[in-house]
């Protein structure tokens, strides 16, 4: 009997305290999805000092009226020049 694979997607991948991946140490990954096709995690362990979700919505002359002014965190590994926001299914 084949066992159904076991996915991951919507849950947090922490790290263990001996990681020597320096940059995985002491971190915290949203797994966004895992499937059979890879998986796309985004490390949510750190804050990033003197930036607000607000300066970046105003880099984009988006309103920030209706939008709750949260903390952003540095992920990676990847390119600084990107980002992603994970937000709950009851944002408007």
């Amino acid at each position: 009997m084949m066992q159904e694979p076991i996915f991951f997607s919507g849950q947090f991948l922490l790290a263990t305290p001996g990681m020597a991946d320096p940059r995985f140490a002491r971190s915290v990954v949203a797994i966004c999805s895992h499937d059979e096709n890879g998986t796309l995690g985004i490390n949510i362990g750190e804050t990033v000092e003197g930036i607000s979700f607000h300066d970046i919505l105003e880099q984009f002359d988006i309103d920030t009226v209706d939008a709750p002014n949260c903390s952003v965190f540095l992920g990676g590994p990847m390119e600084k020049q990107r980002g992603f926001i994970i937000h709950s299914l009851d944002i408007n």
